[in-house]
Order: C-alpha cells, then structure tokens, then sequence
C-alpha cells in the first residue's frame, strides 16, 4: 500500500508539473480534458474538509466554489461569493426578509441571554427541506435557528438568542438563510446603577444616644462609619452617612411606634422622614423589657399592654407599613434589655421570648401569620447582644445599678456591629430593589439560611415541577462569583450548602434563573457580630 500511494503521489507531481492537470485513479486512465483534477474510484470517495457551521463561518475570506462538508446540515456546501453565500445543494432554499423583523426580550450588557431573548422574522420558502438560518457573531452573542420547512411559501422562523452582550449600544445584525441575507438591529441597554441606600436617619431616645456614642469609648457609630466607607472605597454620593434625632412623638414604646406608622399624616406620622432619609432606624428605650406576659388576644383591646402578643402584633403592624414603602430601606431593633437590679428573671425571659421570634422566626419569614418578611427591612438584634442566657443584661454593660443604659463597653462592642450590620444589609438591597422582590413566585420557592452568615449558608430550592434552572452567587458590584447550578432540577425541595469562608464580610445575592423568571435572593457574610 505504501508503495502504491508513493506511486500515485510521484505521478502526481509529475503529471502536475507537465501538464498541470492531475488524474487520480487505480487502472491509469487520463485525466478528462476539461479537468484539472480528475478523480476516479468505485470503491472510495472523496472527502472534502469537514466542519460545523460556526467553524465554516470563521474561514477567512473564502474563495467561490470553496467545498466543506458541513456537520450541522449533514449536506455538502459550496460557496457561491460573498453575496451569494453558502449553498447547501440538499436542503431548502429562499429568501429571508427583514421588513418583518421583531426582537424579543431585553438585552443588557453583561447579562446572558435566555429563552425570553430571540427574534422573529418571515422566510420565502421555494423549497422544502432542511434549514439553518444564522447571524454573524457581535458584541459576544448570535442568532440562529434550523429545522426544516415542510411547506413552501411565507414562513415564520423564531432565531434563539445565544451569548451574553458585553458592551451597552446599538448592534447591527447581518441574518443569512442560503445566497439571501439581510439586517436588523438590537440595542442592548448599559447595567442601570441601582439607587443608593446609603444615608438616613437614627430614631431614638436615651439608649439610642448612649450606642451612637462616644459615651466615654473609643470609638462611634460616626467613627464607625468612616472606617466602614474607607474599607469599602466608598465616597461621594456612594459613601454611607447617618444623622441621629431624638424621637419626638412620645415615650418611645412599641404601641406609640404602631400608631407613628399608621398615622397617615405627612407631618405626624412616618411619612414625615421618608422623602429625605433612604434609611430609616427605629427601637425601643429599655422600659419595653419590662413584660407582664406572654398575652392573649384580647391584649390588642390594650395596645400598651407589654405582652409578648401585643409586642407581635404592633410589630407585625409596622413592619407592614414598612413593606409598603420599597424606596426606602428599615432597620428595626429588638428591645433594649434591662440589667439585673432592674428587672426579674421572669420579665427577661419574656423579653427575650418576644426579641428570638422577632429575629429568628419572623424575620426568616416564618412567621405563619406575617409570612415572607420583606427584602426593604432589616432586624438589628440589640437585645441579644448585650444578655446572657437568661435574657438579663450583663453587668458588663450596664450605666449601672437600676441604670440600664448601655456603658462605654457597650458602646464599643455594638457601634461597630450598628454599622456593618445596617449598611451592609441596606447596600444588599441596593442590588435587588429595582428586580423582583423576593425568590417567592408561584411555583418556585428560594430562601438563604442563615442569613447573615459565617463560614457557610444553604440555598433552600423548592420547585412545583423539575425544570432548567440556573442559580449563581454575585457580589454587590454586580459580579458573578460563582455559578452554582446551571441544569436540571427535579420538583421537591433542594438544600445546596455553599461555602463562604472565601468571600470578604459584605452583602451578596444569589440569582435564580428559570424559564422566563428571574428571581434575587440576598444575604449577608459577617464575621464580626
């Protein structure tokens, strides 16, 4: 064998540096006249270069009459000159117009198309058979489509979308279906900055001015703050600032806080402060630790009754008002604890009932009488911060003997968890206040727990049905970090425990991208509190 193909490669170059012409056969016969390659077999045949279509496409300046063989189309393809294009002599041929061109779905720089992301347009089909219809690659996506028409005629074709945009203007689409093409435009949008919640106020009384500080410590929630904004790069309009105020309307309790934020005038009530502060702080003064009870019903007849029903009810009530108003951001706090000359071991316990549902049952959206807790509110637990087991404030902390005001040690221990806290849980919201507001829809459920977190969290996945589903963790600049899901999932319930311990303090979200829905879940890493 090697000596025959040795054999016909010296007639070759012979017969092509002779006469130019070339005869490639077993029994010796001359090339035809007309032929400058003459090849003749009834046993082999020829095999020209075989490619997909996208490999076909990135042929630099190919010749007319080029040959592939095209793996996509499983048909021999020839190129006719760049008007002509790519002729696939086994498929149907047409006409594609673009006067009827419509582009769907939204096109964002930096974010992958999906089903909802393709085009329209008609085909004038002469021949049936099979198709491949395509645009060119710009801006890091394409267009494309192939089946195969089973009518001649006017034919409507839907082109997926694939890719993902990577600058922000105006792209202009060349579309191809065999010797025809034409052109469309797609304008991709620039990432919109969401809107800054970075600034607001601190509603307080006493206890309030004792944690903004200094208070005899070294440091502030002021100070605090300026070290916040220096560690995160934040200046100008983007630097996180509070101003503090003396809570005017009355003695600072949770029935004058229920009926502050239902009042629905715009000079006495919470509406007062939410034109000007994005971020607005509210508590308690230490004399709501002092509980009666675990309460009933008909403590509601009472509002200042200071039962565990009664403290659940007004805050059900506020938080309410307070998901009524997305474009601004809350921050809540559980009771201030009284110290041990202060109070007795029954009143702290239920004291600290009331604050553990307030952080771990309904703020975790558990709570089966509010539900989903809203993403625009956040729970700074400052009763657990300064108690020990038994719910009582640790002397530590305390301004003194029947003096529950936080000390300087206080001070320093929570100024700093004030500020990490609220800001990064305020800066979390930014990501997710102009996208849908939680991972709750219809048939699908997604929630982080913990939340804030350590070293870990665990993405909790319900789904109605098994389907695609593409989940990735970003930071708060809008970067992807991690993709964590990206295929199918079966309906039932799904915990992925994610590790954290790589990722700097500071808010993220997971985004969850399903057929036509896209959902935003937030969270938290703090390793500080």
């Amino acid at each position: 064998m090697k000596k025959f193909l040795t054999l016909v490669s010296l007639i070759i170059l012979f017969d092509g540096i002779t006469q130019a012409q070339v005869a490639v056969n077993t029994d010796g016969s001359s090339h035809d006249v007309s032929a400058i390659l003459d090849v003749k077999s009834t046993q082999m045949g020829f095999l020209p270069p075989r490619m997909t279509s996208l490999q076909r496409n990135a042929i630099i300046s190919p010749a007319a009459g080029l040959v592939i063989y095209n793996t996509d189309l499983n048909c021999i393809e020839f190129f006719t000159g760049q008007q002509g294009g790519w002729i696939c002599p086994c498929s149907s041929f047409g006409t594609v117009g673009c006067d009827a061109v419509v582009v769907h779905g939204s096109y964002t720089e930096g974010v992958p198309l999906s089903a909802s992301n393709y085009i329209t347009l008609n085909v004038n089909v002469m021949k049936k058979g099979g198709f491949q219809i395509f645009t060119d690659l710009l801006n890091g996506y394409y267009f494309s489509a192939t089946g195969t028409f089973t009518a001649t005629g006017i034919q409507t074709v839907q082109l997926s979308g694939t890719g993902m945009p990577e600058y922000s203007g105006t792209d202009d689409f060349t579309v191809s279906f065999g010797s025809s093409n034409c052109g469309f435009s797609v304008v991709v949008q620039g990432i919109v900055p969401p809107p800054y919640f970075r600034s607001g106020i601190f509603l307080h009384h006493s206890t309030g001015s004792n944690i903004w500080g200094p208070n005899g410590s070294p440091t502030s929630v002021p100070q605090e703050m300026t070290l916040y904004n220096n560690i995160h790069g934040y200046t100008g309009s983007a630097a996180v600032a509070m101003n503090e105020e003396w809570w005017s309307p009355g003695d600072n309790e949770w029935a004058t806080q229920h009926a502050f934020f239902e009042d629905p005038s715009p000079v006495t009530g919470i509406g007062y402060y939410l034109p000007d502060n994005k971020i607005i702080v509210i508590k308690t003064c230490f004399p709501a630790s002092s509980m009666s009870g675990v309460g009933e019903p008909s403590d509601t007849l009472s509002p200042y009754s200071k039962t565990v029903y009664n403290y659940k009810w007004h805050w059900r009530h506020i938080i309410n008002v307070m998901r009524d108003h997305p474009e601004n951001f809350f921050v809540i706090w559980t009771n201030a604890p009284l110290e041990p000359y202060s109070t007795n071991l029954t009143e702290a316990a239920l004291s600290k009932q009331f604050c553990t549902w307030a952080k771990d049952t309904l703020a975790q959206g558990l709570d089966p009488v509010f539900g989903t807790f809203p993403s625009n509110v956040y729970v700074f637990d400052f009763f657990h911060k300064l108690t020990g087991s038994n719910g009582v404030m640790l002397e530590m902390y305390a301004a003194g003997h029947y003096d529950s005001h936080p000390n300087a040690a206080a001070t320093q221990l929570v100024a700093p968890q004030f500020v990490q806290e609220i800001f990064n849980a305020s800066v979390a919201y930014e990501l997710t206040s102009a996208m849908p507001e939680s991972g709750i829809t219809g048939d699908a459920r997604i929630t982080v727990s913990p939340n804030p977190c350590r070293d870990e969290t665990v993405i909790h996945v319900t789904l109605s049905a098994g389907q695609m589903v593409e989940i990735s963790l970003f930071d708060q600049s809008g970067r992807i970090v991690q993709k964590i899901i990206d295929g199918y999932l079966s309906g039932g319930t799904h915990n992925i425990t994610i590790s954290t311990r790589m990722l700097n303090d500071g808010s993220y979200f997971i985004r969850s991208v399903r057929v036509n829905t896209i959902r935003n879940v937030s969270f938290i890493v703090n390793r500080q509190s």
